[in-house]
């Protein structure tokens, strides 16, 4: 709350503040606090349209990004894990393009999908329509980069293909919390390139 406070503030009283902020991201022990327990903290934020990425449903249950979603308005989810969980809740990411941030290493890591029966869901969240992408959460605790986790998405996910990658990109950018004239333009950038790549390739 007092962070909120802080952003606030400095957000109402310094224009470059304002032109520079893209987003809130809350994320640490899920256990410890509800995310309908925010609702009024996060108020202020609501107020000024700031986007918001929740971290929820990679160690609590899926309540937690029912939560997020209903109760703070996430634009973006960090972890997501358990969203096939409620087939209606995955519908509504699909239907308000709400991304979902997956962070590979730090899962292996923390949730141990290495040693569990349970598959790791990126392939299924891409072949639904989600808005997915691949992200390195906290990278001095994960020791990661992005090429770390795309690695960690082909030993997790075998049958991730070079297509499903550029998907991921492209995801990345239609998530991304900048103006629509930046994103545009960053997305005819990829696509330039994809093309170019593409063209190179099988000429």
């Amino acid at each position: 709350e007092e962070s909120i406070g802080i952003i606030v503030e400095l957000f109402d009283k310094n224009p470059e503040i304002r032109e520079r902020l893209v987003g809130i991201d809350l994320a640490g022990n899920e256990g410890a606090t509800k995310p309908s327990e925010l609702r009024d903290s996060f108020m202020p934020l609501l107020e000024r349209c700031i986007k918001i990425t929740i971290h929820a449903g990679e160690t609590e249950s899926v309540d937690s990004i029912w939560e997020a979603v209903y109760h703070l308005s996430a634009d973006r989810i960090g972890h997501g894990l358990k969203l096939l969980d409620k087939p209606e809740l995955l519908g509504r990411f699909i239907d308000k393009n709400i991304g979902v941030e997956m962070c590979l290493c730090s899962n292996y890591q923390i949730v141990g999908f290495n040693q569990s029966d349970r598959k790791y869901p990126l392939k299924q969240y891409l072949e639904r329509g989600l808005k997915v992408t691949v992200n390195t959460d906290d990278q001095g605790i994960s020791k990661t980069n992005l090429t770390g986790d795309f690695i960690k998405a082909a030993q997790l996910c075998p049958d991730l293909t070079l297509w499903d990658c550029i998907v991921l990109i492209r995801n990345s950018l239609s998530v991304a919390f900048c103006d629509s004239v930046t994103k545009n333009r960053l997305m005819h950038e990829f696509e330039d390139e994809i093309l170019r790549i593409v063209t190179q390739e099988f000429a």
